[in-house]
């Protein structure tokens, strides 16, 4: 029995060949580093005032704005600005009840001279308010009165005009009644008289007893 055995294979010697690149055992040791500068992302803030605020976006002493100027240092620093705030107002709030009852007798008496301004200003105030709401109301009330006045004299005035124009259509009236009764009484004496006139010769009335 016989086995068909291939030729061993030959390198080709063309010169249309491509050659081939070979790939290197070794793998680097670390990658390469792709962190932005300190300078763009790390802002000067110890110089700043600890209640001032800052954009976290654009932190000053950074000429442009970037993604990376949301750093740790501008959280920290508002951060820092907001629990200061609280403990400031935590001691505005608490300081001033502390004063009447745990200060010295210089602390004391200055609240109570204090309270003893605050009221007097709030009595001022309130009688400077009140002066205002009453020079405020009086002269209203002479407004009011003269507006008053000025509405009395203009009814006054329309009703003498009603009057007036009432007489007038009166008398005219009255005239022109009167002189329809002077022509009826004339026209009734010259009917009258025209009709004696035709019974004086009408020979019905024979015995003239028709006047």
């Amino acid at each position: 029995m016989t086995v068909a055995t291939l030729p061993p294979a030959t390198r080709s010697s063309s010169t249309n060949s491509r050659p081939r690149h070979r790939r290197s055992a070794t793998l680097p040791t670390r990658l390469p580093s792709i962190a932005p500068q300190s300078t763009l992302i790390a802002p000067v803030i110890s110089n700043l005032n600890p209640v001032t605020r800052i954009n976290v976006l654009h932190p000053p002493t950074v000429p442009r704005r970037t993604v990376f100027f949301e750093t740790s240092e501008s959280q920290h620093h508002m951060q820092r600005r907001c629990l200061l705030m609280r403990q400031q107002q935590w001691m505005r709030e608490h300081g001033e009840w502390q004063k009447p009852m745990y200060g010295t007798a210089a602390v004391k008496e200055d609240y109570r001279s204090q309270i003893r301004s605050t009221l007097k200003t709030q009595m001022e105030e309130r009688d400077r308010g009140k002066r205002r709401e009453w020079n405020s109301a009086f002269r209203e009330s002479i407004a009011v009165a003269a507006q008053d006045m000025r509405d009395c004299q203009m009814d006054v005035e329309k009703r003498r005009d009603k009057l007036n124009f009432l007489v007038t259509f009166t008398k005219a009236n009255k005239e022109m009644m009167e002189s329809r009764w002077k022509e009826r009484r004339l026209q009734k004496i010259l009917e009258d008289k025209k009709d004696l006139e035709q019974l004086k010769y009408n020979p019905i009335n024979w015995s003239h007893t028709l006047k």
